[in-house]
């Protein structure tokens, strides 16, 4: 089975702020729009995939400052034109395909917050956030938060919060291979909006005259109404496809622990990050609850950030990531019939990609100062250690080959102020954009 596979990103937004005597106010109009296309095809049949989102709204925010305390409100009114995931095939395996459809919900919000401050070490942030839907049925949900900040030092900071959270967009995908295939649907009248109840407590604090900070926090988030595509790339070729048929609603929890170590002061600063968390999600099956890892679960994730200044106008720095594997569906077994691939698949998120590993360096030169400001020349290399990452798996000739996005290094250089032009060097290995003047290409 081969497969190719383009995406594009797209957004621009207009931002108006006026200063009052008063705190400001602030305007933004925006639009932000996400669209794939993917091409599989297995013996005599294909299939082409299309799924999209287009938003645009506009955002008010307004703040304004008190003797004892600080108000913010505003507004948010949106508008989404969704396009979920929908196949056409063709070929000798073609079968009675669902109709493609679209969505076209709106989503307004209001929210007030306000910060009390009972002494000069501890303050309460209140909001309340009101939000309205309206796609082919009308919901209204109320989120409270609360945040409480106490700082008995200037050293030590204690913090606890708790909230609610409503999401109308659910993001689903396959994962049976590694694909970013990921497609957007609207909540409607058979899947209900996201909501998710967080807690949540962190601990900082600064030590050796504050040129180091150790922070950490715990967390929990119990989620509701969530959403698992569980279709594989081969059914939408050899059986009967609806897309509601492929989709489970289920709930879930996010937990974990996060801890920072930082050094902010000296010519070398950056900090360390280690995140350890589960993401199960439950699902109602025929006779029990089955549960899966959630299709983003990483369960340890290290971070690192050096930077050094060398001198004035010398700095370099570099960036190393590791991450443990996300989850995805695998292969059990696959027979040929009539020249076509029959494959069976495991637990649904049952297997795990091989860890990330990802080392990117930089070095930035500040030119001399020009009556616009200051002017900067950026030399970067994404994945400066080759490491080559799977982000999918696919068969040939019944062997399973590994996918991968960028498995060689990826410089840049970037000039900001005086023309803020990029150059990017893009190496032709690994990329799945078909080839210009394929068939693809031109549809």
């Amino acid at each position: 089975m081969l497969s190719k596979m383009l995406w594009a990103n797209r957004n621009a937004s207009l931002q108006w702020q006026h200063e009052m005597p008063r705190g400001y106010a602030k305007t933004v109009l925006y639009y932000t729009s996400y669209a794939n296309r993917m091409f599989l095809s297995q013996s005599d049949a294909k299939a082409n995939l299309e799924s999209g989102i287009h938003t645009a709204g506009i955002k008010w925010h307004r703040f304004l400052p008190f003797d004892a305390l600080y108000l913010n409100f505003g507004g948010d009114i949106q508008s989404h034109f969704v396009q979920p995931q929908a196949p056409y095939v063709e070929g000798s395996y073609a079968m009675e395909q669902g109709e493609s459809f679209t969505q076209d919900a709106k989503e307004a919000s209001l929210y007030a917050q306000s910060v009390i401050p009972f002494s000069s070490a501890l303050d309460l942030t209140a909001t309340l956030r009101t939000s309205f839907y309206e796609n082919d049925f009308f919901a209204a949900h109320i989120d409270p938060r609360v945040k409480l900040r106490y700082q008995p030092t200037k050293q030590t900071l204690w913090q606890f919060s708790a909230g609610a959270y409503t999401q109308y967009l659910h993001q689903l995908g396959f994962s049976n291979n590694g694909f970013p295939t990921e497609f957007w649907y609207a909540s409607d009248k058979d899947f209900l909006p996201q909501r998710a109840l967080k807690i949540s407590a962190g601990y900082q604090q600064d030590f050796l005259d504050s040129k180091y900070r150790l922070s950490t926090e715990i967390y929990y988030t119990q989620l509701y109404n969530q959403l698992e595509y569980r279709g594989s790339a081969l059914s939408l070729m050899t059986e009967k496809y609806h897309l509601a048929d492929n989709i489970i609603n289920g709930k879930g929890a996010n937990y974990g622990l996060e801890l920072m170590l930082s050094k902010n002061a000296g010519p070398l600063h950056g900090w360390m990050a280690y995140t350890w968390s589960k993401a199960p999600r439950f699902f109602p099956n025929i006779s029990e609850i089955e549960c899966y890892p959630s299709v983003h679960h990483r369960e340890h994730e290290l971070k690192m950030l050096l930077n050094y200044e060398c001198s004035p106008r010398w700095n370099i720095s570099a960036t190393w990531i590791y991450a443990g594997g996300t989850p995805y569906t695998a292969v059990e077994s696959a027979v040929i019939l009539q020249e076509n691939l029959i494959v069976n698949y495991g637990k649904h998120n049952g297997a795990r990609c091989p860890a990330y590993k990802r080392l990117d360096v930089s070095a930035r030169y500040r030119l001399p100062d020009w009556k616009q400001g200051e002017q900067y020349l950026s030399f970067s290399m994404y994945n400066a250690l080759f490491s080559k990452n799977p982000i999918a798996y696919q068969y040939r000739n019944m062997y399973k080959e590994e996918v991968y996005l960028f498995s060689t290094i990826l410089p840049s250089i970037l000039a900001r102020r005086f023309s803020y032009c990029s150059f990017f060097l893009l190496p032709g290995e690994g990329l799945l954009y078909p080839r210009r003047g394929s068939k693809e290409a031109r549809g």
